[in-house]
């Protein structure tokens, strides 16, 4: 590696400068909310809600910068992170944090067995509906689960030939503008037998409701497998509060005729594509504008409070997704090529420390200077950037 391919490219800063803009949008809420009785009962609040105002404003505002002059080099010491929730740069950089701290354990079991993503949906739900309809898909989800590890059975149908290891699951709520409808679902890791996507029962052969593409992305209609027809069942099954039998499975178009065909529900095989299952709760709501709504924010919060969006089952019960290293940083050992680059530098001059603003930051890349990282490698960072 070249010490140009450590270098942070202007796209990464305009990246950073984008999200934040967002970050405007959100502290003028925190501050709304400081006019509400709803959520200021008492001076602790609004201390509260005044201090995450100023915080999500100021996040990665300010870069701590060692400035090598001569060189027109600069290494970045430090940024501040507000670690807002609500935050998007600080989401999804945690996000890819998660993706680099997990990814190495899903794909040490993916060598014995086979992964699949998983997601679980559910009909759309007014906002006063939201809350509790989470908390029912959290629980019901463990009662799913349930039938995997075998300490729920149904006669007739038989789980273990699935040889189900264990599971992880993430929650993400994204709204319909139009019709203000909030979209609960879960993305899942279901960690099975080896071999299963081979088998009669991953084989796509029925259409149903669900197949239909109405995403205008040209995807085209979706063919669906014997175990998605499952799951879709038995998601819906759980969700409505009916036992799971093999016969309301069968003729659940009886039993529920509003939902003939149960929930959507698609399974897909990882192929060591995990960033999906590593994305935070508000991802969409950031890609579709719900983050301008102070209706829809209130909602998120809400229901997102001390809120444990991911959860692992099985040999992932030891691990908790929920929570990572936190910083700019992704924990790479700096190479080789930094640290012989870094000492050529300081052979010809001292640094001198001082503090630019994402905007200073922005017009002296343009102007030549350059900038790199003691700790993150440039290409890994700005994967932060493209896949988001």
């Amino acid at each position: 590696m070249t010490v140009d391919e450590l270098k942070f490219r202007e796209d990464f800063f305009l990246g950073i400068d984008k999200k934040r803009q967002f970050n405007a949008t959100i502290s003028a809420m925190y501050n709304q909310q400081l006019t509400d009785l709803d959520y200021c009962s008492q001076r602790s609040d609004m201390d509260v809600l005044e201090r995450k105002a100023d915080n999500i404003a100021r996040c990665m505002l300010d870069w701590k910068i060692d400035v090598y002059d001569k060189s027109r080099a600069k290494i970045i010491g430090d940024v501040y992170r507000c670690k807002d929730k609500f935050c998007y740069n600080c989401q999804s950089l945690l996000a890819l944090q998660r993706f680099y701290t997990y990814r190495p354990i899903l794909d040490r079991y993916a060598k014995d067995h086979e992964l699949f993503h998983v997601v679980l949906t559910q009909p759309n739900v007014q906002g006063r509906y939201l809350k509790r309809t989470v908390e029912l898909m959290f629980d019901r989800f463990h009662y799913l689960i349930g039938y995997f590890n075998g300490h729920k059975k149904v006669r007739g149908i038989d789980f273990e030939k699935y040889g189900y290891v264990g599971a992880v699951r993430s929650l993400e709520v994204t709204q319909n503008r139009k019709t203000k409808l909030y979209h609960p679902h879960f993305h899942c890791m279901f960690i099975l037998r080896k071999g299963l996507s081979k088998t009669d029962d991953f084989v796509p052969w029925l259409y149903n409701s669900f197949s239909p593409d109405y995403s205008g992305k040209g995807k085209g209609d979706r063919i669906y497998t014997t175990f998605e027809l499952l799951l879709q069942r038995m998601w819906c099954l759980l969700i409505m509060r009916k036992k799971i039998t093999l016969e309301n499975i069968r003729n659940i178009d009886e039993l529920l005729p509003r939902y003939p065909d149960g929930f959507s529900v698609v399974v897909n095989p990882a192929n060591g594509q995990y960033h999906e299952i590593f994305k935070y709760a508000t991802k969409g709501a950031f890609k579709k504008g719900t983050m301008d709504d102070y209706a829809a924010f209130n909602t998120l919060e809400s229901v997102l409070y001390n809120r444990r969006i991911y959860q692992t089952y099985g040999c992932l019960h030891g691990y908790d997704f929920n929570e990572v290293d936190d910083t700019l940083g992704l924990n790479d050992t700096t190479d080789t090529t930094f640290n012989q680059f870094l000492l050529s530098l300081r052979e010809k001059e001292v640094p001198r420390t001082e503090t630019e603003n994402i905007g200073d930051v922005i017009n002296n890349v343009r102007a030549g200077d350059r900038y790199y990282s003691k700790t993150v490698f440039r290409k890994r960072i700005e994967e932060y950037i493209s896949n988001d």
